[in-house]
């Protein structure tokens, strides 16, 4: 049985503020649609698109000190208003409040509800505009009456969507941006320039494809790792989005994200333009941009081939922070609400805070269908607070700096950036590993400088050669040695023993020589000299294991040693350690470390 407007405002009350907004015009309607909860969210999430598909009209937003403000219409049309943040709890509600300074409202209190049932779920939409204009009786109820049939339609086409496997873009089309004969022309010239730099033709056509058709706030914004195209591969598609700004078709930014809330405070053309702190005026937060979540690099479509803009119809809060269960504003002091979360851990943040706020959650029937349990959480400050809860995982969908800077490409396409004298920059978990040459004072004395540089270089073009093949990066070359970074510990060890194996054999008129040592653990990114280092213990034990290792040999730390990849790995190739260090006074702590002798005489393949 349906709810009633009544049954469903005792449960999902007006904001007590919109009462003195004057007469009250009420809209409630239903839809039973053949979907679980969980697959509808994407759709009524998205509110921005949805807004758009239904009919309402385009919206402009601008912040000042934390409040947003929003405008749409022109001229005695126009309407002015502040936006609250929007409240929701995946996937049971959403909800969001505008309190007007100019136009026909005084407030717009619009909510959703996704009820499951037997065979899907109910979706309710209650809209509630008041008004103490006298024109208000004449044109809001013809203006507002024909949304209940939109909305059902565009939600039986999400159904039929969810039903037939299709994505969000089938039921909200994307808006492609507006491409001149001029920006045609610039277009290809810099796609043939890509062409160039190494692309398959068929990648090429993929990127295109992207371009003219994409939505016109994506191709403002374009998160690569976000992206299901161009390119399957995520490496080779950050790569060719690094290519497509040297060859005009992209400008890169670096945007510094606000770690409460995940929202861009400011975006900069340059790392050497990120500042070391920022603030968010909504969290009411200052923070370090050198966290691990910090700075997220995002690419947009070059302005010479066509102007981009975000295409905002709502500012649909919850589509943008997918991480975030529940979000609620609280009054002062303890309160308890009926919520829907699933197991797992959660941090409970509050407005101002950073650090996890004190909540329990205890799983128990409720009231109202699709919640769960029960939270109880107290707020600690004397006025409303906004109250988050979200999961403890990173967005993977961010390209951050751990990932962009060992990328050999961006070291040899951007080789000129350079981070603030003052900034340092968290990588979290990084895999380091260190060569050096066995024996090149020697050889240098027997062969002289000339003709030994000669040979020496010839053994580095090789190794940097497989060092690539395996995804790595030469952080910095250190006389006869180098670093590099790796984007996992196996990716390393193949690196590593490949190369001690071509070395060994004394293959390609190889005679020298030489160590391979690897660690993983925490990295700072800072600058050194005139290029982005990584600093840190993780970076100096790597390099101490240089002391015990002989030559063409593979020294692993324990942390390497016991990672699953790579035992499988070595269990999977019967390769066992030459030796085992327990202790050695050179290393920075006391355990054990594994040697492999290099495979000379074994092909070493993939």
């Amino acid at each position: 049985m349906p709810l009633t407007l009544d049954s469903f405002k005792a449960k999902f009350p007006i904001p007590a503020v919109c009462k003195d907004g004057g007469e009250a015009f009420e809209y409630f309607w239903h839809y039973d649609l053949p979907v679980r909860p969980e697959q509808f969210w994407p759709f009524i999430s998205d509110s921005s698109r949805m807004n758009r598909e239904v009919g309402y009209e385009e919206v402009f937003y601008h912040e000042e000190k934390g409040t947003l403000y929003g405008y749409s219409g022109e001229g005695r049309f126009r309407q002015e208003w502040i936006e609250f943040p929007f409240e929701w709890n995946y996937p049971v509600y959403i909800r969001r409040l505008r309190k007007y300074s100019k136009g026909l409202p005084s407030y717009n209190f619009i909510q959703g509800y996704i009820e499951p049932t037997d065979t899907g779920c109910t979706v309710y939409i209650h809209n509630v505009v008041y008004s103490h204009e006298k024109l208000a009786r004449r044109l809001l109820p013809g203006y507002l009456e024909p949304f209940g049939e939109r909305y059902g339609a565009t939600f039986r086409r999400a159904a039929e969507a969810i039903e037939n496997t299709e994505s969000v873009d089938s039921v909200y089309p994307p808006i492609p941006v507006k491409i001149g004969e001029e920006g045609e022309r610039i277009l290809e010239e810099r796609l043939l320039r890509l062409r160039e730099s190494g692309f398959s033709a068929s990648e090429i056509k993929e990127l295109r494809q992207f371009i003219v058709s994409g939505d016109c706030s994506d191709l403002h914004r374009i998160r690569p790792l976000a992206l299901h195209h161009p390119l399957q591969d995520a490496h080779r598609r950050v790569a060719m989005f690094m290519h497509g700004v040297l060859a005009g078709l992209f400008t890169m930014n670096y945007e510094v994200i606000c770690p409460h809330c995940r929202g861009n405070r400011e975006s900069r053309a340059s790392l050497a333009q990120v500042p070391p702190r920022s603030e968010c005026h909504i969290c009411e937060i200052e923070f370090q941009t050198g966290g691990k979540e910090s700075l997220e690099i995002t690419f947009r479509l070059h302005p010479s081939i066509a102007e981009t803009r975000p295409r905002l119809f709502c500012a649909a809060e919850p589509s943008h922070k997918t991480h975030v269960r529940l979000q609620r504003m609280l009054s002062a002091g303890p309160q308890q609400f009926p919520a829907n979360l699933s197991a797992g851990r959660y941090r409970f943040l509050l407005q101002k805070e950073q650090l996890p706020l004190a909540a329990d959650f205890k799983r128990q029937e409720t009231d109202v269908p699709g919640m769960n349990g029960q939270c109880k959480v107290e707020n600690p400050f004397n006025k409303e607070a906004l109250l988050m809860v979200e999961e403890p995982s990173q967005a993977v969908a961010a390209l951050r700096p751990s990932m962009l800077f060992r990328m050999q490409e961006f070291r040899d396409l951007f080789a000129g950036e350079q981070l603030a004298a003052d900034l340092q920059i968290d990588l979290g978990r990084q895999t380091i590993a260190f060569v050096d040459i066995v024996g090149s004072t020697r050889f240098y004395e027997e062969r002289g400088d000339g003709p030994a540089f000669g040979e020496v270089k010839r053994h580095f073009e090789h190794l940097f050669r497989i060092v690539q093949k395996h995804r790595g990066a030469v952080i910095k070359t250190i006389g006869d040695g180098a670093m590099f970074c790796f984007p996992s510990p196996l990716n390393a060890l193949k690196a590593g023993l490949e190369s001690t194996s071509l070395f060994a054999a004394g293959e390609e008129g190889l005679h020298l020589a030489i160590r391979y040592t690897m660690h993983e653990g925490p990295c700072l990114a800072v600058n050194f000299n005139t290029g982005i280092d990584f600093f840190g213990r993780t970076v100096n034990l790597a390099a101490k294991l240089q002391n015990i290792t002989g030559a063409n040999q593979v020294c692993l730390s324990q942390d390497v040693h016991g990672n699953p990849d790579i035992q499988d790995f070595l269990r999977q190739r019967g390769i066992k350690p030459a030796s085992e260090v327990l202790r050695h006074s050179t290393l920075l702590r006391s355990e054990p470390v594994y040697i492999f002798q290099g495979l000379a005489g074994r092909q070493f393949t993939e």
